[in-house]
């Protein structure tokens, strides 16, 4: 169970990571 919620909480915020450097990547 544990290892099912890092892994979702790490897809998590790699997929938020990509589509905010895609959408606005001059903020970053």
């Amino acid at each position: 169970m544990a290892e099912a919620i890092i892994g979702l909480t790490v897809a998590l915020a790699v997929g938020a990571y990509l589509i905010l450097t895609l959408i606005a990547p001059e903020k970053f």
